[in-house]
């Protein structure tokens, strides 16, 4: 499941990048300067080896909670731990589980046993839909904290939600997707 995820992650994070108002620095494969130089690596960004940001990938993004859900799902929360970190992922997940609970977990921005079960144990498609309007939502609060975020709302929602929603709907147009 972490391969197939992985995949479609370098896909939307792309190769070298350095741009100056990017709050996440020079970084490749999505991979910023700071967490390379966390996991040992004293290189040029721009030599960062495809298959070390995949241990880094792995280490620091990827939980083995994820594998309870719908590979969608997954991926998904894998995306936004990457993204968002491991504090705005538990909060999206947080509030997708208590729209659809009335409730029933802490919001404290720390994923851990119940949240997880809780989730496993939802609707997978409802849980999705939530997951999806709570990461645009997040989005749009990054974009409203900091105006010169603005600039990049359009590209994270298309790459990062629609594109993958689209491509969920696509690869499962003949069956049903949960």
């Amino acid at each position: 499941m972490f391969d197939k995820a992985f995949n479609d992650l370098i896909l939307k994070e792309g190769g070298y990048s350095n741009d100056s108002t990017d709050r996440g620095g020079e970084t490749k494969y999505g991979i910023t300067i700071s967490v390379a130089r966390q996991n040992g690596y004293k290189g040029s960004m721009k030599d960062l080896p495809l298959s070390l940001a995949k241990e880094i990938y792995k280490k620091n993004y990827w939980r083995k909670e994820f594998e309870n859900f719908h590979w969608v799902i997954a991926e998904f929360l894998f995306d936004m731990n990457v993204n968002h970190g491991y504090k705005g992922m538990s909060l999206i997940l947080q509030n997708s589980i208590n729209l659809l609970t009335k409730n029933n977990i802490v919001e404290d921005g720390v994923a851990g046993k119940i949240t997880y079960s809780t989730a496993a144990k939802l609707d997978q498609e409802k849980l999705f839909y939530m997951l999806f309007s709570y990461r645009c939502k997040y989005f749009v609060d990054i974009a409203k904290k900091d105006e010169s975020q603005e600039k990049y709302v359009f590209g994270w929602t298309k790459n990062r939600v629609w594109l993958i929603f689209a491509k969920i709907i696509l690869e499962n147009s003949k069956n049903k997707i949960f």
